[in-house]
């Protein structure tokens, strides 16, 4: 036998192979074990030195299988794989069972180079003794330790308001810290913005979109204290709210509508549950676990599940179960658990154990075979256009596999005299793909053979009334078969065997006998061909026939027709067995439709969704990531530094239910401080903790620790609502600061970390698109539905709806979406980059679609009406910027209206006419600073 060796460079590598099941402890030696560690310093660590140091300590230029043996923590931790020795009892120690010679696939050392009989001898009596060390202790790991200690892995505690000197600032308890810090620092927060700036800045915040210039107007005028109070509450209300909060979460969820033709049902779930308020750690549950939520009659949470199904699908499904894990564990905790797929995370506490814990879990999660039904009604017109479609499509599809099933059971029945011929000799199956039996359709004759080798095996060989025959002539001696076939041909036609034989099988071999048994094989295909074609016939006299009339022909056509018999093909079975050009055929058939399914305004909507397999199981270790190589077995349990002493398996299914309720809790330190934190981010421009999807070791403190605290305590308290957290933050005076700047606060924080002033910053892709159909008076404000391409157009004009419901292809991102820094579909994102290139202004000056805006915002009727440029200038400025120009603005805007030559060779996109000095004009406003960032 092949031996398999671990290393070639040193015996005790063998560690690294999983170890007993047994519990595995070396308790550190006490006063009573001083001869116990003088015996290992004496015997046992010279040998370590002589055998394994080489490869096994810290000076190893490269330490092997992660076991360190020159250190009692190293010996005691052990390997990737496990310990090393189950103490007190060598014969359970897969160390000294290698050591022993013993298992020919287990010989430690390698190449030969065993032990002495006298070290064999000293590792059993060490490990008898209890495998004692020097030490008294065992030194904590310092990830462990410094996790102790970590801020987001202490418990969340509703803090103490600071107390502050001006009193008058605090609006909310949010600025009594941010002022507290502040003032600590010699520092005094920034005035307040004006009305306009506000309200802009809250409106872009809260739905993405500008406001009006009648909603600016509106505002400036109430004079009442609760003024931008009431307008954040009208802004929650409104419906395009979900749009935007909903799109930060799509980053998260690394979204893309190419996943799946019903893709679009998780984006409008997320869009909806902003809306609704939806309570975030139920959120987090219908996105786990909907499928084990008790959902009445309404199953559109179903839908969340995307958040699960969403994202690349590799070949490898451990890559699809790994990107899983960490969509859930980095976008709900920011903890990147990935890291521990082949080793001991090496910044936080996350062994690789359990890593696999959570592998088992999304391992034990499948797609049902139907995406389910979310009960959302089409409209019925658009229904009944689609029924009649998909009737059409399916019914071609239908007759397409039927004739393809139909021709893959003839090619089946007209082989039985080569299946016969197969089971005289079964390891000809495994030639099948070569020599002669080399066939158009091999998997076919590999299939039909297999099955008639295990329906022959089960036959009564003396017995059986169709086979006996066969079974005798396959009896006789091949030297002596042409001979001996002619009295058992005899004895057949004269029925005249131990047991009766059918008739017809009789009359095969009535006259020449066969001289081989190939020949006795092709009797029997025959027969059978035979009294197919007189069923065949039957049927189309008679298509409610349930058998043959003769008996004996009936029972020959039971061997193709009968139950589990081996003339006919599982349904299941059969479309495994298509040809390559079939195949290539039907992909068409279903994908025409799948895009009717997914694409026609009328077909019912379906989720994304998993489901628990049938039966649970838990993940193995990988050592070092390899699938090939197993370690320990893991439990399915949520992460140990997040669970405390109490952690326990997960018993419910796969457990993912059981997990989102663990990742949902208040108990959870994580949970709650991440989510506030990106909204901050979201409202500011910069987080509290400003690695908003990382937590843990390497993270950035948060700069106001305690404010980041009382905003996860209040999240809690108040039902985990959203809404309620955005009007707590907003109505204070840190969101009501201007953005200007402080030469001074400059020097003493350069990053404004301390919040002095707002931050500027800039429309993000969407935003920008959208607001360039907003101020042009041209964005449908249809909430939800299919996705549409950015690019093309429909009637002559773009698509103008909001930017969130277009096509994301994660194979092929836009390059118009890449040079807007679009979050990747491929990762989760709790930040975009944010980057100046100049792909980005060339998009403003050359794009048609700001051509096409351009134009409708100077086409309105309103617009034409206006008896002068003077009016009209003031008119674009109110629309696009919502303010009046200054006197200076509108005699430029006049002088560029009046220079700007009307023959440009930029041309409006659907006319194909030159842009008129008036459209130029609103081109350049379009691409202005003051439109593209917010104060």
């Amino acid at each position: 036998m092949k031996r398999s060796y671990l290393c070639n460079t040193s015996w005790l590598v063998l560690c690294l192979v999983a170890a007993s099941s047994s519990t595995l402890h070396a308790a550190p030696p006490t006063e009573d074990d001083a001869k116990g560690v003088e015996f290992f310093e004496r015997q046992i660590r010279p040998l370590l030195a002589t055998k394994c140091y080489q490869c096994h300590s810290r000076e190893s230029k490269k330490t092997k299988g992660g076991l360190l043996l020159d250190s009692p923590d190293g010996l005691l931790k052990g390997g990737d794989s496990g310990k090393l020795f189950v103490t007190g009892d060598p014969d359970k120690s897969l160390l000294l069972k290698a050591v022993r010679y013993r298992d020919e696939d287990l010989r430690m050392p390698p190449d030969g180079k065993r032990l002495t009989d006298a070290e064999v001898a000293d590792l059993e009596d060490w490990v008898k003794k209890g495998a004692p060390l020097p030490r008294a202790d065992i030194q904590e790991d310092k990830i462990k330790a410094s996790a102790r200690k970590h801020w987001a892995f202490q418990p969340v505690r509703q803090p103490a308001t600071p107390e502050v000197k001006n009193q008058v600032w605090v609006k909310s308890p949010v600025d009594a810290f941010i002022l507290a810090k502040l003032e600590a620092a010699g520092m005094e927060p920034s005035p307040p913005a004006d009305k306009r700036a506000l309200l802009r800045r809250a409106t872009y915040d809260l739905i993405g979109l500008p406001p009006s210039p009648e909603e600016v107007a509106a505002f400036v005028a109430d004079e009442s204290p609760d003024a931008f109070a009431a307008a954040v509450d009208r802004l929650l209300d409104s419906k395009h709210y979900g749009e935007r909060w909903g799109r930060h979460w799509l980053d998260i969820a690394r979204y893309a509508t190419s996943d799946s033709p019903f893709a679009f049902t998780y984006r409008d779930y997320v869009i909806r549950a902003f809306n609704d308020d939806l309570r975030y750690d139920e959120f987090l549950l219908q996105q786990l676990a909907a499928d084990q939520l008790d959902l009445g009659e309404n199953k559109q949470a179903l839908a969340g599940l995307a958040f699960l199904t969403c994202g690349r699908q590799f070949m490898n499904n451990h890559d699809t179960i790994d990107d899983r894990i960490d969509v859930v564990t980095r976008g709900t905790m920011g903890l990147s658990v990935s890291c521990a797929r082949c080793h001991d995370h090496k910044y936080d506490p996350i062994p690789t154990k359990d890593y696999y814990g959570l592998h088992g879990i999304f391992a034990s999660s499948v797609a049902p075979g139907e995406m389910p039904l979310l009960g959302i009604a089409p409209d019925p017109k658009a229904y009944e256009e689609y029924s009649l479609k998909r009737q059409s499509a399916q019914a071609k599809l239908d007759a397409f596999l039927h004739k393809q099933e139909a021709e893959i059971l003839k090619q089946h029945r007209q082989q039985t005299a080569q299946y016969l011929l197969l089971s005289r000799e079964p390891a000809k199956l495994d030639d099948l793909i070569m020599g002669e039996f080399f066939l158009s359709d091999r998997k076919i004759l590999r299939t039909g053979a297999t099955r008639w080798l295990k329906w022959l095996e089960q036959r009564d060989k003396q017995a059986h009334p169709i086979l006996a025959p066969w079974f005798a002539f396959v009896a006789l001696p091949p030297m002596e078969f042409a001979d001996r076939a002619k009295a058992l041909s005899a004895d057949i036609a004269a029925n005249a065997l131990t047991h009766p034989v059918n008739s017809l099988v009789a009359q095969a071999f009535a006259g020449e006998p066969p001289t081989s048994l190939k020949e006795v094989a092709e009797r029997y295909g025959k027969l059978f061909e035979d009294v197919d074609k007189r069923w065949q016939e039957r049927l189309q006299s008679d298509a409610e026939s349930k058998s043959l009339p003769d008996n004996e022909q009936e029972a020959l056509r039971q061997v193709f027709y009968g139950k589990d018999s081996p003339g006919s093909l599982p349904g299941e079975l059969i479309p495994q067995l298509f040809s390559t050009m079939a195949i290539m055929q039907m992909g068409p058939l279903r994908a025409g439709i799948q895009q009717l399914d997914g694409g026609h305004p009328g077909a019912p909507q379906r989720a994304m969704a998993l489901v628990d397999s049938p039966h649970p199981t838990n993940s193995r270790v990988f050592i070092r990531g390899n699938p090939e190589r197993l370690g320990d077995e893991a439990p399915r349990q949520f992460l140990a530094i997040l669970s405390g002493d109490k952690r326990e398996p997960f018993t419910r299914g796969s457990g993912r239910l059981e997990l989102a309720r663990a990742i949902a809790s208040r108990e959870n330190p994580l949970t709650a401080r991440v989510m506030v934190n990106r909204l901050w981010l979201q409202h500011f421009g910069t987080g509290l903790v400003t690695t908003p999807d990382d937590f843990g070791l390497r993270s950035d403190p948060p700069s106001h620790p305690e404010l980041l605290d009382f905003l996860a305590c209040r999240f809690m308290e108040d039902g985990w609502s959203f809404k309620k957290l955005h009007r707590l933050v907003m109505v204070s005076s840190l969101y009501q600061q201007r953005s200007d700047d402080n030469l001074r606060h400059e020097k003493l924080d350069p990053d404004n970390r301390l919040f002095s002033k707002m931050n500027r910053r800039r429309l993000d892709f969407e935003a920008m698109r959208d607001t360039l159909l907003r101020v042009a008076g041209n964005l449908e404000p249809t909430v939800g539905g299919r996705p549409f391409d950015l690019l093309k157009q429909r009637d002559g004009n773009f698509v103008n709806r909001r930017t969130v419901y277009g096509t994301i292809d994660r194979n092929d991102v836009l390059a118009l979406l890449r040079t807007f820094d679009f979050a990747n579909p491929d990762l989760s994102t709790a930040r975009r980059d944010a980057t100046t290139v100049p792909q980005q202004s060339l998009f403003f000056l050359n794009s048609p679609f700001v051509m096409e805006q351009a134009c409708k915002l100077v086409n309105r009727p309103s617009f034409q009406e206006l008896a002068d440029e003077k009016e009209r200038v003031r008119d674009l400025y109110q629309r696009v910027y919502q303010r009046d120009p200054s006197a200076k603005e509108i005699e430029r805007g006049i002088r560029f209206i009046e220079a700007t030559s009307a023959s440009t060779s930029t041309e409006e996109p659907n006319t194909k006419k030159p842009l008129t000095p008036l459209e130029r004009f609103a081109q350049v406003l379009l691409m202005s600073n003051e439109l593209m960032f917010v104060d």
